[in-house]
């Protein structure tokens, strides 16, 4: 992570669908971030104790995301147009497909139980 006083820039070097489902699981517990795909960071308006607070409430959740992902989906039909024929599918299909095709949950839970973060600036 790169802190400054009042922001932190985390740097995951992880694939696209485990960055996918951890901006998810942050946005879901209320922490507001901004996830840049194309160099892998995730930005923070906060310092590093408020970011791997968030990070923990985010391991916490991992495994609650069922219910949440239909509601981003009802929300936002969009989600599931990364497949062609998503749309057409029973939501319980859909939920699935985003699962496996979208996001890594289980990927995501291994990475924040195994990471030790730290800071270049205390």
């Amino acid at each position: 992570m790169a802190t400054k006083a009042d922001s932190t820039i985390v740097y995951s070097f992880n694939g696209t669908r485990l960055n996918r489902s951890s901006s998810f699981l942050l946005n879901l517990n209320g922490t507001a971030c901004i996830y840049e795909e194309h160099n892998s960071t995730f930005g923070f308006g906060v310092g590093f104790e408020q970011v791997t607070a968030a990070l923990d409430r985010a391991k916490a959740i991992v495994d609650q995301v069922e219910m949440s992902l239909t509601d981003a989906l009802l929300k936002n039909p969009s989600l599931i147009s990364f497949s062609k024929w998503g749309p057409y599918l029973p939501l319980p299909y859909q939920i699935a497909l985003l699962k496996e095709k979208h996001f890594d949950f289980a990927g995501v839970k291994q990475f924040l139980t195994t990471i030790y973060w730290i800071s270049n600036f205390k």
